[in-house]
């Protein structure tokens, strides 16, 4: 009778330890699938984040192209200079018309 209930004391105590074992260790599995299926939905967010970023790189302008637009802007910026000084020969040899004109009709009366 006495070993009797010596099994049944083991027998419950091994049942405890295998209940407590389980327990801790398919909580912690639970947690880690949990962690990973967060992990997995980041990771997709961040593919396409990181998708949009290199499709919008793409429309981006080139060292080439930026070289052409300096070279454009550099050659409107001579020709508007080219403009500035035609622009005031223009106005010096309208004013020397006009005071020529005056002093020609007896000094502008």
């Amino acid at each position: 009778m006495l070993a009797w209930q010596v099994f049944v004391t083991l027998a419950s105590l091994a049942g405890l330890v295998a209940g407590m074992w389980a327990s801790l260790n398919f909580t912690k599995r639970a947690a880690h699938d949990s962690l990973a299926q967060k992990f997995s939905e980041k990771e997709t967010q961040q593919d396409v984040r990181l998708t949009k970023i290199e499709t919008s790189l793409n429309d981006v302008p080139k060292r080439r192209d930026l070289d052409l637009i300096y070279t454009q802007v550099t050659n409107v910026g001579s020709r508007v200079s080219n403009l500035e000084g035609q622009t005031r020969q223009n106005n010096k040899l309208l004013g020397a018309i006009h005071d020529h004109l005056l002093n020609q009709k007896g000094g502008g009366k």
